[in-house]
């Protein structure tokens, strides 16, 4: 059973694509808006930072998505009947008592999936962190947040500042304090860096980590098969390593996710091809492993800055 539901899992990473279950249900947005969007969802924002609480009182089921250029920390109070969450970090998760978990993912790290609420009056807190601005104003030590992505996890530190910051934003903005409210989610940044240090820490005692020979395996299979699906299993496996150990160590040699590294290499690829072959576009994205071109189009986009289109119109 388990394989099934790890194949599924790395079916929809390769895909880009949001469970088919999910699209016949409404999409709550996890992306930060530019105002709020009804009388009970409250933004803030501030340099480099934007927090928003999102009331969720439909027991109708619901899907979600989130990619972006921004870190996405959130905390929850949600409780499922039932309900999927994949992200690029993990495979499927089943859980449906999510109150008082965290989720942090990294900019670039996706996260999607759908839920079915137990009751009514339910709701999530989301901090949206822009690397570039923050950049300018943390000290050298944060100045980076630390990139290890982490779904439904626990941390009580973390959790009471970012009910604080929940209290804060349902008052509304009439009534809350700017500087009491930003203070609190540059608390919630400071924790999740220690936080993050710890996780590092913890990563720093795992044995058998990833030497440079291993690496170059890994590297040279993923060139060798960028037209193919790749699983975790697969990497795993070239490298004697089971999938946990192996996503763990691997994080920690090369400092981004093997799907971070395997969308990258892809991207590359097709950058090359774009310029030197005679392929359409929609040829290009088969060549190097994209199931469809609209994911193929987006992934460019996203690494590269320019369309997929825009690199052949230069090339002819």
């Amino acid at each position: 059973m388990s394989g099934a539901i790890n194949e599924r899992a790395r079916e929809l990473q390769s895909r880009l694509a949001v469970p088919a279950r999910s699209r016949r249900l409404r999409h709550v947005e996890l992306s930060p808006r530019r105002e709020s969007q009804s009388s009970r969802e409250c933004l803030f924002k501030a340099a480099g930072i934007t927090a928003q609480y999102v009331p969720i009182d439909s027991l109708h089921g619901y899907s979600y998505q989130w990619m972006g250029r921004s870190h996405y920390l959130a905390l929850h109070g949600l409780r499922l009947t039932t309900g999927e969450t994949f992200s690029d970090a993990s495979s499927v998760t089943h859980r449906n008592d999510l109150r008082g978990t965290l989720t942090y993912l990294p900019a670039g790290c996706r996260i999607w999936g759908w839920s079915i609420p137990k009751s009514s009056n339910q709701w999530f807190t989301a901090l949206y962190l822009d690397p570039r601005e923050m950049e300018e104003e943390l000290t050298q030590k944060l100045q980076n947040v630390p990139s290890l992505s982490h779904v439904y996890f626990t941390n009580p530190a973390l959790r009471s500042t970012l009910e604080k910051l929940r209290v804060e934003l349902v008052r509304g903005q009439t009534k809350w304090d700017a500087l009491h409210v930003e203070s609190i989610c540059l608390l919630s940044v400071l924790e999740l860096c220690a936080f993050q240090r710890e996780a590092f820490a913890s990563a720093d005692k795992i044995p058998g980590g990833l030497g440079s020979t291993h690496q170059q395996t890994i590297r040279d299979y993923v060139e060798a098969n960028l037209d193919r699906d790749i699983g975790v299993s697969d990497l795993a496996k070239l490298v004697g390593l089971s999938r946990f150990h192996f996503l763990r160590v691997f994080k920690k040699a090369t400092r981004e996710t093997p799907y971070q590294y395997l969308l990258q290499r892809r991207v590359e690829r097709a950058h090359d091809l774009l310029q030197q072959a005679d392929m359409s576009v929609a040829d290009v994205a088969a060549q190097v492993g994209f199931k469809d071109s609209t994911r193929f189009i987006r992934a460019f986009r996203l690494i590269k800055g320019v369309t997929p289109g825009k690199i052949r119109k230069r090339r002819l």
